[in-house]
């Protein structure tokens, strides 16, 4: 595991001061007026988008790493136990951070096949002799890779709360045909794991919809695509996606999201962010 990614894990473990700047948003709660949307993300190519397989994450996944040593004094009082709210500020400090542009990168070298066609982007972006037509494709492409960043450190994120997320995106049969959730992790632990504010309690699954892209983008997806996609969730559903969605009228993300009970959550970063956060990508 990469440096960078150790020492992001370990210190969002301890839970030391970083605030979730997004918060969980029930389907049936109250969203903000004039919510967003953003384009289709389902064919990216070379594993990058949302329809294809994802490759195998190590089989060590999920598993912890030894908490630092604590400030003196601090073993002198019994943790009180953390509630659902508070676990889940934690779990989406962690993949805010993921997301970064640090976060970006340790996931680059720790994951450097899932990078390689960004890196080309990138180049590509960067090479003052590059014609026109190709800087737009990379330029495309690059807009594409942004929902399989966000996928990737949700897994990274699920597996460092000791969920099992499976290697491998699974067709399901949905309402309107087949789809592949994005993620899917199961507890095969012995104690409930609460993540994203659901609790996973032992043998239970969860399934996410990773969506990172702008206002039209969202929304046109929220037409059908995204519910296609919810509808063949496995176990606890979950709409994840960049903050562009709060641009999107609050009642029919709720319709869409209540209609297959599942709980939408955001992030703080925008899509632009994430793509940002991308372009300083070295592998």
């Amino acid at each position: 595991m990469a440096a960078g990614l150790e020492s992001i894990g370990r210190f969002l473990r301890n839970g030391n001061g970083i605030e979730a700047a997004a918060r969980e948003t029930a389907c049936e709660s109250d969203l903000p007026d004039d919510y967003g949307e953003d384009e289709d993300i389902s064919d990216l190519p070379d594993d990058y988008g949302e329809d294809e397989d994802s490759s195998e994450l190590p089989d060590d996944k999920g598993t912890e790493e030894p908490a630092s040593d604590l400030p003196d004094g601090s073993g002198s009082e019994t943790e009180r136990p953390k509630d659902a709210d508070e676990q889940k500020d934690i779990f989406l400090a962690k993949l805010e951070q993921l997301l970064t542009p640090e976060g970006i990168q340790a996931l680059a070298e720790k994951y450097p096949e899932k990078f390689r066609a960004i890196q080309e982007a990138i180049d590509t972006l960067n090479n003052p002799d590059a014609a026109p037509a190709e800087k737009a494709a990379a330029k495309d492409r690059l807009d594409k890779a942004k929902g399989s960043v966000l996928e990737l450190a949700t897994k990274e994120a699920l597996a460092e709360s000791g969920l099992t997320v499976e290697d491998k995106q699974r067709t399901v049969e949905g309402a309107d045909g087949k789809t592949r959730p994005d993620v899917i992790a199961k507890n095969n632990t012995d104690h409930p794991i609460t993540v994203l504010g659901i609790t996973v309690n032992p043998g239970e699954s969860i399934s996410i919809e990773c969506k990172c892209g702008v206002k039209d983008s969202l929304s046109s997806q929220l037409s059908s695509h995204i519910p296609n996609q919810l509808s063949g969730h496995v176990g606890h559903s979950v709409l994840l996606t960049t903050s562009d969605i709060k641009e999107i009228s609050p009642e029919r993300v709720k319709q869409v999201c209540s209609r297959y009970g599942s709980t939408l959550v955001t992030v703080g970063q925008t899509a632009t962010e994430v793509g940002n956060a991308m372009k300083g990508v070295k592998i």
